[in-house]
């Protein structure tokens, strides 16, 4: 074998395994047509996840941006990863998106918005039943809370002084509360009722409304302002399929 066809071989080798690699990660839109962009997401049930079985995305968040998209007629390519990591890809791409995140004042100048995806807002949850009464983010610093670790979440938490039990998953979190280790529970009022109920457990109840909030696909400024348009004149008139998507997770 000659030099040459060593370092072909190579070569070939090489990009199989990138294609392999890039199969596990991306979902294309065969039916897309241009500009093609890329959508970031991270590990965040019910809106984004990866099924173990077939290794597809899917969640409330996935099924309603991908079809926004299907009807735009743009062709895309999903990739996972931890959040951060993921903003900082749509900083530096002129052509990506993330889905699906709080739209935050930190976060308002810094993306092109499509929104609401949805709309909820963090809450205080307990037990019911429980003999807890708050009014006030003053009246949770004489309880124990837990909350998810997560970046928008404990973000907030932080930052109204409420000392936390972070947890890295939602289960964990739901059952701190109900083996009683946490007294009550912040996370999103949309978000946690649906948990509550694909966990089996009892309904909380929700003690305190602390934000309303409006969750979307934050995009690179850059992006085309003619796409963002269409992708919100598209998004409003998905109410139904918004419907659908969080009955069926």
């Amino acid at each position: 074998m000659t030099g040459r066809t060593i370092m072909q071989n190579a070569v070939k080798g090489l990009a199989f395994a990138a294609a392999s690699l890039w199969a596990g990660i991306a979902h294309a839109d065969e039916a897309g047509a241009t500009p093609a962009i890329t959508l970031y997401t991270a590990h965040n049930p019910p809106h984004s996840m990866r099924d173990a079985a077939t290794g597809k995305f899917r969640g409330v968040g996935h099924d309603i941006v991908t079809e926004m998209l299907r009807r735009a007629g743009v062709s895309y390519h999903i990739i996972q990863m931890p959040i951060e990591r993921a903003l900082a890809a749509v900083d530096a791409d002129p052509k990506a998106c993330f889905f699906i995140m709080n739209h935050t004042p930190e976060r308002a100048d810094r993306f092109a918005w499509v929104k609401p995806i949805s709309t909820g807002g963090w809450g205080v949850f307990k037990l019911k039943g429980t003999p807890i009464t708050v009014t006030s983010v003053e009246d949770l610093k004489q309880y124990l809370v837990v909350t998810r670790n997560q970046v928008a979440v404990t973000s907030y938490v932080d930052s109204i002084g409420i000392e936390s039990v972070k947890v890295d998953t939602t289960a964990k979190m739901l059952e701190l509360l109900y083996i009683g280790r946490a007294q009550l529970l912040i996370y999103g009022t949309r978000d946690t009722p649906r948990l509550v109920a694909a966990s089996g457990h009892e309904p909380l109840e929700l003690a305190l409304q602390l934000t309303h909030t409006e969750i979307g696909m934050g995009c690179n400024p850059a992006m085309s302002p003619d796409l963002i348009a269409r992708l919100n004149e598209i998004n409003a008139g998905l109410d139904d399929v918004r419907e659908a998507a969080y009955a069926r997770y």
